[in-house]
């Protein structure tokens, strides 16, 4: 994921809701571990929607960049997981036989 100049781990959602608003937009975002909170308007756009397909095709060629976008998957993916696994556990009053062997994300 690219880094953001005075952001300190932007993070998705930061990311989600600063590049889903329209030039002359502003939105409000968190950073990753959301210590901070952010006011963002955008000015303007500096590349066309193809052009910054064509920039991420292109770097996907590049396996760091291939790599981190992997880690981003993997995190969204591991919260999906999260969710339905607690909406199991309330949907059918799941009680663990083995607590170890519970999924948890902390």
């Amino acid at each position: 994921m690219s880094t953001v100049s005075g952001v300190d781990q932007a993070g998705t959602e930061f990311m989600q809701a600063v590049f889903s608003i329209a030039p002359d937009e502003t939105t409000v975002a968190m950073n990753h571990p959301q210590t901070q909170v952010f006011v963002a308007k955008v000015l303007e756009e500096s590349k066309t929607l193809a052009g910054i397909e064509e920039n991420f095709l292109d770097e996907m060629g590049d396996p760091a960049v291939a790599n981190q976008i992997q880690q981003v998957a993997g995190l969204d993916w591991r919260m999906v997981q999260q969710r339905w696994l607690n909406q199991l556990e309330k949907e059918f009053d799941l009680v663990w036989v083995q607590p170890e062997l519970q999924y948890r994300n902390n």
